[in-house]
This record gives C-alpha cells, sequence and structure tokens, in this order.
C-alpha cells in the first residue's frame, strides 16, 4: 500500500464532503448514524465533526455489493 493510499484512508472529511459523495442528504446520514448502518462521525473539537475516509469507501463499496447481490438474483 502506497504512502498516498495509507494518508487518504486516515484522512477526515467534513459534511459536506461526505454528502457529495454519498449522494446523501445531512438528516439522512444522522437517520444512518443512528440506525448503525453508516460510519460514526469523529470528534474534531468543539462542534466540528467529521467522517474518516476509508470508513466511507467501504459503506460505499458494501452498497456497490448489495446492489451487485441483488442483480444477480433476480
Amino acid at each position: 500500500m502506497s504512502v498516498n493510499e495509507v494518508h487518504s484512508k486516515l484522512a477526515i472529511e467534513r459534511l459536506r464532503s461526505v454528502m457529495q459523495r454519498t449522494g446523501l442528504g445531512r438528516s439522512r446520514i444522522y437517520e444512518l448514524m443512528d440506525a448503525g448502518e453508516f460510519p460514526s462521525s469523529v470528534p474534531l473539537g468543539g462542534r466540528s465533526k467529521g467522517w474518516v475516509s476509508g470508513e466511507i469507501d467501504s459503506w460505499i463499496r458494501g452498497r456497490i455489493a448489495e446492489r451487485d447481490k441483488e442483480l444477480a438474483a433476480a
């Protein structure tokens, strides 16, 4: 694994970036977090929060795998 890959997995993303990457709105992200279906945020100080980039990558890959499984079953 390259240094850039390690750093990208350890990067913290803010809400706006997570919303753009996932296509989800703020409310839906927090609903999924409360249900245990989305990565938890990381406190950054004060009221600021962020998400671990690698965890968002994994969540997106999981949605793709779920879609592919459903397509294969059809």
